[in-house]
C-alpha cells in the first residue's frame, strides 16, 4: 500500500483515468478522505418544527486532526470554508455545494490535482497543453500507475476476507489509505461503517426511525446533482441537469 497511502484518492484518480477521472468521484473522495483521517467530521443536530415532529440534520465541522493535517490545494475546496473558526458547523449539503463551487470545474479542478506536489515528474505538458491545462505522463507516472492499480488489485482480494476475519487489520488499513478505500472495486460505505463505525457516524442513507431526515444522504448528494447551480457534472464546464432538484429538499433547514 505504498501508493495508496501516499497519494489522495484524488490523485490516485487522475493517476488511473488521467482527463478522463469522474469529477464527483473525485470531489466525493476527497471529501469522504478528510472524514476518515478525521480532519473533519459529521455531527448530527436535532430541530423540532412546530407540529413537534423531529427532524435530524447532517452537520460538518473541524476534526481532532484538522491543525496538524498538511492539507493539498484540491482539499481546500472544503478545508478553507473553517480556516477562520474552531467552532463553525455547516450543513453537510451546503458543504457539498461549496466543494463544487470552490472547485470552479473539472477541468480547473483536475489541474488543481495535477499541479500536487506528489505529482511532480509523474506529469508532463509542452506549450500548447500548459494553454488548455492538459498533459500527459512521463515514463515514471505510467510506472506508478501500474504499481497503483496493483495496489488496488491486491486490496481487492485480501480486504472482503479482512473484513470478517481481521477487523483491525482491516481498520488499519482503512486508517492508512483514507477516502482511496472507496477506489477498491466492491468495497461500499456501509462495510466501512461497520468495520469503523465512529469516524463514519451518522453518514448514511436511512431515515431516523420517528423523526424526519434533511432530505440529502451524505454520500448520494454528489450523485444526485447536489451542488449548487451548474456545479455537479462531469463535463468541461460542469453543468449537471438535475442539480439542485427534488432530492436536496430540506438542505438548509438547519442553517
Amino acid at each position: 500500500m505504498k501508493h495508496l497511502s501516499k497519494f489522495s484518492p484524488a490523485e490516485i484518480l487522475l493517476l488511473q483515468h488521467g482527463k478522463s477521472a469522474s469529477f464527483k468521484s473525485m470531489l466525493k473522495t476527497t471529501f469522504l478522505h478528510l472524514l476518515l483521517k478525521e480532519v473533519l467530521e459529521i455531527r448530527k443536530k436535532s430541530h423540532t418544527d412546530r407540529s413537534k415532529r423531529i427532524h435530524y440534520f447532517r452537520y460538518v465541522a473541524r476534526g481532532k486532526n484538522y491543525l496538524h493535517y498538511k492539507a493539498k490545494d484540491h482539499e481546500m475546496v472544503y478545508l478553507s470554508t473553517f480556516k477562520d473558526s474552531s467552532s463553525l458547523i455547516i450543513l453537510l449539503e451546503k458543504l457539498i455545494t461549496i466543494g463544487f463551487e470552490n472547485s470552479i470545474n473539472k477541468i480547473k479542478y483536475q489541474y488543481a490535482v495535477s499541479t500536487s506536489e506528489n505529482l511532480t515528474g509523474l506529469l508532463k505538458s509542452n506549450f500548447l497543453q500548459r494553454m488548455f491545462r492538459t498533459y500527459s505522463f512521463t515514463e515514471e507516472g505510467n510506472k506508478i500507475r501500474n504499481e497503483i492499480n496493483s495496489e488496488i488489485e491486491k486490496l481487492e482480494t485480501i480486504l472482503p476476507d479482512l473484513f470478517i476475519t481481521s477487523r483491525e487489520k482491516a481498520k488499519g488499513i482503512i486508517r492508512q489509505i483514507g477516502g482511496s478505500i472507496f477506489l477498491i472495486p466492491n468495497i461500499e460505505l456501509s462495510m466501512i461503517k461497520e468495520i469503523d463505525p465512529e469516524v463514519l457516524a451518522n453518514l448514511d442513507k436511512k431515515p431516523t426511525p420517528g423523526g424526519g431526515d434533511s432530505g440529502c444522504s451524505g454520500c448520494s448528494s454528489w450523485d444526485s446533482g447536489c451542488g449548487g447551480s451548474g456545479c455537479g457534472g462531469d463535463s468541461g464546464c460542469g453543468g449537471d441537469s438535475g442539480c439542485g432538484g427534488s432530492g436536496c429538499s430540506g438542505c438548509g433547514g438547519g442553517d
